[in-house]
């Protein structure tokens, strides 16, 4: 039988139906593989793409994990202002510097093996940054006869930076933010530096700290690298610690800096700081300082002075954060001023009113600053003569009676919580706004309703209560 030519086959299917229904089915077949092969040209060559991609980044990232974890080193932050080295270190010109070096880089190691932290080595480096403003700080141990020379400090430090290659100290001037801003920026560039695998925190003195700290108390990453190095006068805020304490006291001092008296005053400070007077709350005072001997206030007077009258209005800021005259109360004629200190001050409506207070000089408030850098007073103990606190962390060394006078000076612009109606003896906090003529809304005697206070014409005197 002779072959059709398939032509002929076609057009003789073609002309069944089912055969077309066929060729219909089968058209469609070759359509769609004709369609799924480029398809499959196309994902073939984003697949060949992305398995390159692949393979670089994780080149990539195997030589980033090899870097990080060849050069993992450890970071020391120390608030120089407030941990002082050991007064063996201070004292030795020589090699003092050099010593505490090794002892702090010893400690740090010791305290690794302690921990057997894996992602540390023997031989990770330490980098340790001593924050401070040396020239207050040498005015200080000066005084405190720590050392015998202004260079003695500059010497030390330099030792010590010399004998380690990573260990650094960092002068910040006077200025009571600038040493802690410097090692806040710090501790944030060092928490999410990934080859920074530990901190170690010298700051647990300053309350000031903790509203920092606390951000981090539920970091997973911080509470893994930080560590705070444990003060002989730690804050009470760092009663609870959001990390790990341990103690180098081998290192630095665990004692306060003695007060060496110089033809009867005490030593004189410049970083500006607050004492434990603006941070305690009202307390009970056994003397108010006026007439018994702890200063020379001015006198009351009969009338108002014309300078506190028409003392002109600046903002309430500039006015907290240095030392202008206060508002001057005066007595009414014929008032007397009463034997016993203990005597509180009213006025014809029964607000008590408080009494004038020398105006501090420029220089003692410069003394009083750079004083309270360092070791902060107990105003339970100067302003009141008595501390009940037998392990109190504050200063009770001497101090002379124009440091006290700043003490009270500053405690009185700290607002006392019994308002007006305080009788407390001698209380050394104030009971209305001391600044003439203030209006701003921030003023925290007007927040507690003391900017009502007008009347300061002291009519009698009142026996102390509560």
């Amino acid at each position: 039988m002779e072959d059709l030519d398939p032509r002929q086959q076609l057009e003789t299917f073609k002309q069944n139906d089912a055969y077309k229904q066929l060729l219909t089915f089968t058209e469609s077949l070759v359509t769609r593989v004709v369609d799924l092969s480029s398809q499959l040209e196309v994902v073939t060559g984003d697949l060949e793409d992305q398995n390159a991609i692949r393979r670089d980044w994780k080149r990539r990232a195997e030589a980033a994990e090899g870097a990080i974890s060849q050069n993992p080193f450890i970071s020391v932050l120390i608030d120089g202002d407030g941990y002082l080295f050991r007064d063996s270190y201070l004292k030795d010109v020589e090699s003092g510097g050099g010593d505490a070096a090794h002892r702090l880089l010893s400690e740090i190691k010791a305290t690794i093996k302690a921990a057997q932290l894996q992602s540390l080595s023997p031989d990770s480096q330490v980098v340790v940054n001593v924050y401070a403003n040396k020239q207050g700080l040498t005015g200080a141990l000066l005084e405190a006869g720590v050392i015998s020379r202004p260079n003695d400090l500059e010497e030390f430090f330099c030792k010590f930076t010399q004998s380690q290659t990573h260990f650094q100290f960092i002068d910040c001037g006077p200025g009571k933010e600038r040493v802690d801003a410097k090692l806040r920026e710090a501790y944030r560039f060092f928490l999410r530096n990934c080859q920074c695998k530990l901190i170690f925190l010298a700051l647990c003195h300053d309350n000031g700290y903790m509203a920092e700290l606390d951000k981090y108390r539920n970091d997973v990453i911080a509470k893994q690298k930080t560590q705070l190095i444990d003060h002989y006068a730690k804050g009470r805020a760092f009663a609870n610690p959001p990390f790990p304490m341990v103690n180098f006291e081998e290192v630095f001092s665990n004692r306060a800096l003695p007060v060496k008296r110089v033809n009867g005053f005490a030593p004189v400070p410049t970083k500006s700081s607050y004492s434990s007077a603006l941070a305690a709350p009202p307390t009970v005072e056994a003397a108010s300082g006026f007439g018994q001997g702890h200063f020379n206030p001015p006198p009351l007077q009969s009338k108002p002075p014309p300078d506190a009258q028409s003392s002109p209005t600046t903002p309430f800021a500039s006015r907290t954060n240095s030392f202008k005259e206060l508002q001057t109360p005066y007595l009414a004629s014929g008032v007397e001023l009463p034997t016993s200190g203990d005597q509180v001050p009213v006025n014809r409506l029964d607000q008590r009113i408080d009494r004038p207070l020398q105006s501090p000089s420029l220089n003692q408030q410069r003394h009083f600053e750079d004083r309270i850098t360092y070791h902060k007073l107990c105003n339970e103990h100067y302003l009141r003569d008595y501390c009940p606190d037998r392990n109190c962390r504050f200063d009770h060394s001497p101090i002379d009676k124009e440091l006290k006078n700043t003490l009270r000076y500053t405690a009185r612009k700290i607002v006392c919580r019994a308002g007006t109606a305080c009788r407390r003896a001698g209380c050394y906090y104030g009971h209305q706004c001391p600044f003439p003529n203030c209006d701003t809304r921030r003023c925290p005697f007007a927040k507690a309703g003391l900017h009502e206070v007008r009347d300061l014409e002291i009519v009698r005197f009142v026996s102390p209560g509560g």
